[in-house]
């Protein structure tokens, strides 16, 4: 065999591990072109498995709008008094490998002239979905809207300002973790930060808590620092009914592998930067 027959060879298996890894994902209900009443609480119910790894989150999206996502399986959310239009609804599942995969689409359409409607919150049947409370906001960038530049490695690349409302009742601490799933190796950690008390702001460019390492290899925030292209930036938020008594430098995987058993409730705000 060729020298240049076997480098073909080797990047082909090279390529069919790496598709082999990453996760498989799908949207199982609502099936596609459902149909609902105006205002209906819309429950979405994804699938996702991974051979060689754990899922570590689920995120749903109407087109590349952020609506909610989950750790826990089965993975559902369900979106709330969804207004009048038509939606693509699409699943983005990340593994403990830093593999993404992003599932089909399908389209569902709301109006006063549907007949179908799904079951209120407030009732036992819909099981383990409930919706969330605690808030999480920025005055420096609205939600799926652009960080400005001081906030990135382009500017002082200070954290900013974090409003958190509604933390629910028995919360002990809370966590916080930032990172960009569309990095190109997969999903790059910004800033982990646990052992936060309960409070109602984390002020720009402050320490709130014990920080650990991010992919920078470095004990602080490092901001949005995309080599192209538009990134994703996810500031996560955990309540947790406990506190975390662990040492500085832990790394986001074992940060979420001690929050296990102990989230009460998570909240996202996502920005976005590009060069």
């Amino acid at each position: 065999m060729s020298g240049k027959m076997l480098f073909i060879m080797m990047l082909f298996l090279s390529s069919f591990a790496q598709a082999s890894r990453a996760p498989v994902v799908a949207i199982t209900s609502p099936e596609n072109g459902s149909a609902y009443k105006t205002g209906s609480n819309i429950t979405i119910t994804a699938s996702a498995s991974e051979s060689n790894g754990t899922i570590r989150e689920v995120y749903f999206f109407d087109r590349t709008y952020y609506l909610g996502s989950t750790t826990f399986s089965p993975y559902t959310y369900t979106w709330t008094n969804v207004p009048d239009g038509t939606y693509s609804l699409t699943v983005e599942a990340t593994d403990s490998n830093g593999a993404t995969l992003i599932s089909a689409p399908i389209t569902i359409t709301v109006s006063s002239t549907a007949s179908l409607t799904t079951t209120p919150l407030n009732k036992t049947s819909i099981g383990r979905v409930k919706e969330m409370r605690m808030q999480l906001t920025s005055p420096e960038f609205e939600h799926n809207k652009f960080i400005p530049k001081k906030f990135t490695c382009l500017g002082e690349d200070a954290s900013p300002t974090l409003n958190i409302k509604d933390v629910p009742k028995g919360a002990q601490s809370l966590v916080l973790i930032v990172d960009d799933p569309d990095a190109p190796g997969g999903t790059w950690v910004h800033w982990v930060v646990y052992g936060i008390p309960v409070i109602a702001v984390i002020k720009e460019g402050s320490v709130p808590g014990i920080q650990g390492i991010n992919d920078f290899k470095k004990v602080n925030y490092g901001g949005p620092c995309p080599p192209s292209g538009t990134h994703r930036y996810f500031f996560k938020l955990y309540a947790l009914g406990t506190k975390l008594d662990l040492p500085q430098g832990k790394t986001k995987a074992q940060i979420e592998k001690a929050m296990e058993g102990h989230i009460l409730e998570k909240n996202e705000l996502i920005g976005l930067f590009k060069r």
